[in-house]
């Protein structure tokens, strides 16, 4: 299976780099000698934009592209020898990037990519649906909607051995109830619930020992219904007895609690608004994972098992991590594994096919050491001069002539 989604993140990526090296000749003292290379790099932005809009298929192919970046370089090397100045421009790497990604890897590489393309045509999938729900006027239609859409969701990804109730209390032994009601319940399917009207989708109330998850549902996560619903989890009661009941669990929140959302303020905004609630002291309770369709998921030191691996210095609650990008659909893989994981352990299960996955969406959060753009055309050209007895200096620094000629300035 090609990688699309990589490729069109690429693609976008090749737009943007394109542009910016065009950018910078712009800027250059003798950019009247440069007049072709300009227009060429403005050809090759309307040619890649022209790929991405026209879709993909499985004959695709971006060779067109990468022979017209390597051309541009050619001829930037031309100028730069006839003028005997460096021009540091590069644009071929990141097209032959994009050609290795059309690729299909055999073994774990192929799987790892397979993961990452999945989750994230099923976030874009989800994105779509609730950008389709705004068409209904009223606010209660469109939140009973957008929760209906996490709802089938999360049934068709979790299976037959949980319920996904829609509204209710949570409640505990003691008649305690949450200030408002959760907009989502995850229960296992033989949870003991209370149905007041006893009808098909009703409002329920659960206790507090039955429930795996409670999960918040908005259409725009801004940073004040970020701090809104986070405080509402807050009002959450405790499972005193968890310690007995379940004591492999000590230490870990009950239960898992989750915000998502189709679009959200910008992922540095949430940061900034999940640092400021800690500061707050508001720790009792911490959500596993914010996710935002359009943007990508938050994770902080708080998570527990199974989670991602990394930042592994991460280890408070208020040190949140936002993964991204193609990297993002990974937060619906992560939000199954976790419920996954929590039956798996009330049950006393055998935890090895969970870890398994875990280490899967672990490896597929991985990036290339060197970003897509990185090109060894010009390579680092200082070289640190060493001591000699704290004497002397001997070395040498090096830079271009011009983009074929590297010369070096010895050191003694």
């Amino acid at each position: 299976m090609p990688r699309y989604p990589e490729t069109q993140a690429l693609l976008e990526q090749a737009v943007r780099h394109v542009l910016s090296e065009q950018d910078k000749l712009l800027k250059r003292l003798d950019v009247a000698e440069l007049n072709d290379i300009l227009l060429s790099l403005n050809q090759l932005a309307i040619d890649t934009t022209n790929a991405l809009a026209e879709g993909f298929n499985p004959g695709f192919s971006t060779c067109r592209l990468t022979k017209e970046a390597l051309r541009i370089e050619n001829r930037i090397d031309d100028i730069s020898e006839s003028l005997w100045t460096p021009i540091v421009v590069s644009v071929s790497a990141i097209y032959e990037r994009i050609e290795e990604s059309l690729k299909r890897h055999p073994g774990k590489r192929g799987l790892v990519a397979d993961v990452r393309a999945l989750y994230h045509n099923l976030r874009i999938g989800l994105l779509e649906q609730m950008i389709g729900a705004r068409m209904l006027m009223l606010n209660s239609d469109l939140g009973d909607e957008n929760e209906r859409i996490w709802q089938q969701f999360l049934e068709r990804q979790l299976g037959a051995n949980f319920r996904v109730l829609r509204g209710g209390q949570i409640r505990d032994h003691e008649g305690k109830a949450q200030s408002q009601q959760i907009d989502l319940i995850v229960v296992p399917s033989d949870a003991l619930v209370f149905a007041p009207g006893d009808s098909e989708g009703g409002k329920v109330h659960v206790l507090i020992d039955q429930v795996i998850a409670a999960i918040e549902i908005t259409s725009n996560l801004t940073v004040e219904k970020l701090k809104q619903d986070w405080r509402k989890l807050q009002s959450l009661p405790r499972f005193d007895d968890l310690e007995n009941d379940i004591a492999h669990l000590k230490g870990h929140p009950w239960p898992l609690c989750f915000i998502l959302a189709a679009h959200s303020d910008s992922d540095e905004d949430l940061k900034k608004g999940w640092r400021e609630l800690c500061e707050e002291g508001l720790t009792q309770v911490v959500p596993q994972i914010v996710l935002s369709l359009d943007t990508g998921y938050l994770y902080s030191g708080a998570r527990r098992w199974p989670s991602p691996r990394f930042p592994s210095n991460y280890v408070e609650a208020d040190q949140v991590h936002v993964e991204t990008d193609i990297y993002a659909g990974l937060g619906l893989g992560w939000l199954i594994a976790q419920l996954q994981g929590r039956l798996v352990a009330i049950k006393r299960l055998a935890l090895g096919s969970i870890t398994r996955f875990s280490n899967l969406l672990n490896e597929a959060m991985l990036r290339e050491g060197v970003p897509p753009t990185y090109s060894r055309r010009f390579n680092e050209t200082t070289l640190q001069p060493s001591d000699i007895a704290g004497v002397l200096s001997w070395g040498g620094t090096t830079y271009y002539a011009h983009n074929r000629l590297l010369a070096v300035d010895p050191i003694v």
